[in-house]
C-alpha cells in the first residue's frame, strides 16, 4: 500500500498569496505517486465547510479514501462567531474520514489512528516564562491566534489531557497492529522553533507536547507518528518510531515559486507492507 501524507494546505490563505493551484496540484500529485490513500494532517482552511468540502473533493475526484485530523485553524470561527469549538469539532467529525471517530483499518496488518491533539505549554521555555505568561498567550505585542478563534470552555492543558487519555486508550486496543499515529499539533521535540529564539522562546509552547513523543516511542508498535503545525520537513528516528513533519505551509514560507516543486518535497509517502 501506497500511503500520502501530508499538512498543512491553507488553501484559502494560499489562494490569497498567489497559489490558488494548490488543491490541484495536490490532486495531480497525488494519482502520479499512485497512492491508495491520502492522509491530511489538519490545517486545510480557515472555515471548516470548506475544509470538508476539500475532503469529498479529494475523494470523488480520485476515489481513494482520503484520512484526516482537524488543525487549529480548521477549528477556528472567524466565519462563525457565534460558534464554540467543540461545535466545530463535531461538525468535522460528521466525515467519515476524520480520524476523530475512532481508528481505521488500513490493511489487516496497519491501523491509522490519532486526532488534533492540544498544547500543553511543555515546549515553551520555563526559565523565561511562568505557567501564567503562557495562559495569556500573549507576547511582546504578539497574540497565538487561537486565543481569539478558539474557545474550548477549558484550560488548554486540560483539553491536552482529553486527546491523550484517548490516545493511550487507542493504542491499546490495537496493540496488536501497525500503527500510524497522526496528530495535528508537534509530536516531537526536535520538530519545535529551535531556540534561544526572541519569539519562539514563548511561542514554542503552543506547538504541541512532549507527551506524545513519550507515548509513541515507548509503544512499540507505533512505526510511524506524523504531524504538521509548524510548518517543516523534518524526520526524526526514535527507537522503532519515525517521527515525521511534513507541512506544505503558507506561500511566503516556500523555498521555491512553484507549487509542484513545494507539493512535491512536502508529501510523504510511505509503503506499508501488507503482511
Amino acid at each position: 500500500m501506497r500511503f500520502g501524507f501530508i499538512a498543512d494546505l491553507h488553501i484559502d490563505i494560499n489562494k490569497k498569496r498567489k497559489r490558488g493551484d494548490v488543491l490541484d496540484v495536490l490532486l495531480a500529485q497525488t494519482s502520479e505517486q499512485k497512492l491508495d490513500v491520502l492522509c491530511i494532517g489538519g490545517d486545510v482552511s480557515n472555515d471548516y465547510k470548506e475544509t470538508l468540502a476539500t475532503v469529498e473533493r479529494i475523494e470523488q475526484e480520485l476515489k481513494m479514501p482520503c484520512y484526516f485530523v482537524a488543525g487549529n485553524h480548521d477549528l477556528w470561527n472567524i466565519h462563525y462567531p457565534s460558534m464554540k469549538t467543540w461545535d466545530i469539532y463535531n461538525d468535522l467529525k460528521s466525515h467519515p474520514r476524520n480520524l476523530a471517530n475512532g481508528p481505521q483499518q488500513l490493511t489487516e496488518n496497519w491501523v491509522l489512528l490519532g486526532d488534533i491533539g492540544w498544547y500543553d505549554f511543555s515546549f515553551g521555555n520555563y526559565k523565561k516564562y511562568t505557567v501564567n505568561d503562557f495562559i495569556r498567550m500573549k507576547m511582546k505585542g504578539s497574540t497565538w491566534q487561537d486565543k481569539e478563534y478558539t474557545d474550548w470552555a477549558d484550560h488548554a492543558v486540560e483539553i491536552h489531557n482529553l486527546f491523550l487519555s484517548s490516545f493511550k486508550e487507542q493504542l491499546v486496543k490495537n496493540e496488536n497492529k501497525k500503527i500510524i499515529f497522526c496528530t495535528h499539533v508537534v509530536s516531537h521535540h526536535l520538530f519545535t522553533v529551535p531556540t534561544p529564539h526572541r519569539i519562539w522562546d514563548y511561542f514554542n509552547a503552543f506547538l504541541g507536547s512532549g507527551e506524545y513523543e513519550r507515548l509513541a516511542s515507548t509503544t512499540n508498535n507505533v512505526r510511524y507518528a506524523l504531524c504538521g503545525h509548524v510548518h517543516f520537513r523534518k524526520k526524526v528516528q526514535n527507537n522503532n518510531t519515525q517521527f515525521i513533519c511534513s507541512s506544505l505551509g503558507y506561500a511566503n514560507q516556500w523555498r521555491s515559486n512553484e507549487t509542484k516543486k513545494e507539493m512535491q518535497h512536502a508529501l510523504t509517502v510511505l509503503h506499508l507492507d501488507e503482511r
